[in-house]
């Protein structure tokens, strides 16, 4: 899925699905896991999520008193047991470690564009980074263990690495289907 879709889907799901921030300017809050078990397929398609993100969320809702309860611990056991559950890669796992436990050290492996990115970025040599896989990702990012979500997000915020030549997925508004 591409960050833009997933952006304005969730968005769609929080204003649609989920309560609002009293105030001026209402803000738009992630719904409940309570509330996403309540949501049929048909409601997650509305907000532009097919049929198995939905249901992976709501795998994860089912979850959520375990999930609540990895809070603290190793953020690697966490990314592991979100990994045991279907529909759950990860990719997802190591962003939701990322935001949800502010886990320093993980890595989106599996993303289309960040090794060429960050690799790039990080040698100053476009033909390597041109061919990075995630192993290469892998090799570039050893020196910071630890802190290699950190040095992910500096990279994405300084706009350095190489522009993205690769072609871009396709885009499916399956909202007006």
């Amino acid at each position: 899925m591409v960050t833009a879709d997933a952006s304005a889907a969730r968005t769609r799901l929080a204003r649609r699905h989920g309560p609002s921030v009293p105030g001026p300017c209402p803000v738009p809050v992630w719904p409940a896991p309570r509330d996403l078990l309540g949501l049929d397929d048909a409601a997650f398609h509305r907000a532009g999520i097919e049929r198995s993100r939905g249901r992976a969320m709501r795998m994860v809702a089912r979850h959520a008193d375990r999930l609540e309860g990895l809070a603290g611990r190793d953020p690697g056991e966490a990314r592991s047991w979100l990994t045991r559950l279907p529909g759950i890669g990860p990719w997802t796992a190591a962003g939701t470690s990322a935001v949800a436990a502010g886990d320093a050290d993980a890595v989106a492996f599996g993303d289309l564009h960040l090794p060429r990115l960050v690799v790039t970025a990080l040698t100053g040599d476009e033909v390597l980074g041109g061919r990075a896989d995630d192993s290469t990702l892998a090799e570039v990012l050893e020196p910071f263990a630890g802190h290699r979500h950190r040095v992910v997000r500096l990279v994405k915020q300084a706009g350095t690495g190489s522009p993205v030549t690769r072609p871009l997925p396709r885009r499916h508004d399956i909202t007006r289907l």
